[in-house]
């Protein structure tokens, strides 16, 4: 992932590997969680993920909890509407 992500390609991103962000509350900051149980064939290796977190925070703008959580019901709303979940 470029250094240099939209908000739009972080959001599909997102959708694409079945991940959505949540607010630690205790670090306060967002993490991120894959919620896609079916086996759809995307495959995206943990050093891929872990490196791109810092630039889909930034992307989409994630620094507060009211945040996250919008960026988290966009997400969740495109995976149902691909049956995904």
């Amino acid at each position: 992932m470029s250094q240099q992500v939209t908000k739009e390609e972080a959001i599909n991103w997102l959708i694409k590997i079945g991940t959505i962000p949540y607010w630690d509350s205790i670090d306060n900051r967002p993490l991120f969680r894959r919620i896609v149980k079916k086996n759809d064939g995307t495959k995206v290796d943990r050093v891929t993920e872990e490196e791109a977190w810092p630039f889909i925070i930034n992307a989409l703008g994630m620094k507060t909890e009211t945040e996250t959580e919008s960026v988290r019901k966009t997400i969740e709303k495109a995976l149902k509407l691909q049956g995904r979940i």
